[in-house]
């Protein structure tokens, strides 16, 4: 029996091209059971999703059966379905993707558990995930540790490239809006990342660089997310830089300046 019900319709066309209108469907269900159908149809593609779970009584993720998810990309004939449910040992994703419908692929699952975070001495937590993609028959465990609220160390190792690219990851947050980030991994060498924001009424700024020691280059990305009263109220104005710039030819940087107008 169904309690009550959402639906929700979007249309967008720009220059008369008629792009991609989507519609929506939304139906709640008695024991916070959903459903949920999302449509989307233009000149050029024809989408469809649908997915369906809900959440048990003890506020798990997916109750008793757990949740179920479909998609297809009519234009690249690309299946995707998923089913994601709690265990007790922590949340468990399977994954199967159909590229351009070739079906003899299945089954060749990807399967994800993230296991229930554990905690270790001195208030140290530590969160893990493992993967195997049994088509390509590769394993990935990621691990992090979290070692207050401000710092976090972590590991991404997979069976194939094994110990030689395991990337490792120190990080650390620099006040409320920035961060630091240190990689390195043996094939790669170390990359240092700085990242920040801040914030207005108005709309954010972020800045982010990455420093890698190894290609001898510096790449810098600043990106301005603001409202515009032009040519109405309630716009919204998107502006990216980025720039590249090579130590053995720092005075000849490349720029590249992005413009995006929200109407």
């Amino acid at each position: 029996m169904i309690t009550g019900s959402e639906v929700e319709f979007t249309g967008v066309c720009v220059n008369g091209s008629g792009k991609a209108p989507i519609s929506s469907l939304k139906l709640k269900m008695e024991g916070k059971q959903w459903i949920k159908l999302k449509l989307k149809s233009g000149l050029d593609q024809s989408d469809w999703g649908l997915a369906a779970g809900g959440i048990d009584k003890r506020g798990r993720l997916g109750g008793p059966g757990g949740v179920w998810g479909c998609s297809f990309e009519a234009k690249q004939k690309d299946w995707h379905f998923e089913h994601q449910r709690s265990t007790r040992i922590g949340g468990l994703t399977i994954t199967q993707r159909v590229p351009k419908s070739q079906w003899f692929l299945v089954p060749s699952p990807e399967l994800k558990v993230q296991l229930n975070p554990a905690k270790l001495t001195n208030g140290v937590r530590s969160e893990t995930g493992l993967f195997y993609n049994t088509h390509t028959r590769v394993g990935k465990v990621e691990q992090d540790l979290i070692l207050d609220k401000k710092h976090r160390a972590s590991l991404v190792v997979d069976s194939v490239k094994g110990m030689e690219a395991a990337l490792m990851t120190l990080t650390a947050k620099l006040g409320n809006s920035s961060s630091v980030a240190v990689q390195f991994s043996r094939a790669n060498g170390a990359v240092l990342k700085l990242a920040g924001k801040t914030s207005s009424s108005s709309g954010r700024v972020t800045l982010a660089s990455k420093a890698d020691i190894k290609r001898e280059e510096i790449k810098l990305e600043l990106a301005s997310n603001s409202s515009t009263d032009w040519p109405r109220s309630g716009n919204r104005l998107h502006i990216t830089l980025n720039s590249t710039i090579a130590m053995n030819k720092a005075t000849s940087p490349t720029l590249v300046l992005g413009f995006r107008q929200e109407m």
